[in-house]
């Protein structure tokens, strides 16, 4: 007890252990709170910091390096892959990256395929009919050549070839994972993707 002056009094021991215990009780519950405050803000941050994707952009060399890494970036897709090219560089491009295509195709992933098209260009073989056949890609024609080659993946990084005319294996191409950029350039393909589809 406590008074005016202080005055203090013996207690059983079991009373005293018993109130030592509460008290001792209490700062381990007021302790395990804080960590669990302290450990959801933590993970709050850590959430939002994962969110936040660093963007990059990376010139990736012509030739085997840029075939690799696009091969890659197919076989990984999860959802969608968006390409814009030439008729003589897609047909070019369904072979170097058969096996890459058929592992996305077999995940479900589904293509949307620009095709720019001349009078000059190749004929389909029939691999590439059996290919372009499949319903999980969609292929539409315009006439208006595009000075645009690119390969978009799941809407999460692109591939940009900084020589639209250039063979596909003579070619380096711009990496990006930029937001805004992805935006802008899978915007800009559904603008063609939406023109009236020619023969």
């Amino acid at each position: 007890m406590v008074s005016n002056p202080k005055r203090y009094y013996t207690i059983p021991l079991k009373r005293a252990l018993n109130i030592l215990y509460q008290q001792k009780n209490q700062q381990v519950h007021e302790l395990k709170k804080l960590t669990t405050h302290v450990l959801l803000d933590y993970d709050k941050k850590v959430k939002t910091n994962q969110n936040k994707v660093e963007s990059k952009f990376v010139l990736v060399p012509q030739n085997k390096q840029l075939i690799n890494r696009i091969a890659k970036a197919i076989s990984d897709s999860k959802t969608i892959v968006r390409i814009m090219t030439s008729w003589n560089r897609h047909l070019k491009a369904a072979d170097i990256y058969r096996a890459s295509l058929k592992k996305a195709l077999s995940n479900g992933v589904k293509f949307q395929v620009l095709v720019t098209k001349n009078s000059e260009d190749n004929e389909l073989s029939k691999k590439n009919k059996d290919f372009l056949d499949h319903p999980n890609i969609m292929v539409r024609f315009i006439n208006s050549p595009s000075k645009i080659v690119e390969v978009i993946i799941d809407d999460q990084e692109v591939f940009v070839m900084t020589d639209p005319k250039a063979d596909i294996a003579e070619s380096s191409a711009l990496w990006t994972n930029n937001k805004s950029l992805i935006i802008a350039l899978t915007t800009c393909f559904n603008t063609f993707y939406d023109l009236p589809e020619v023969y």
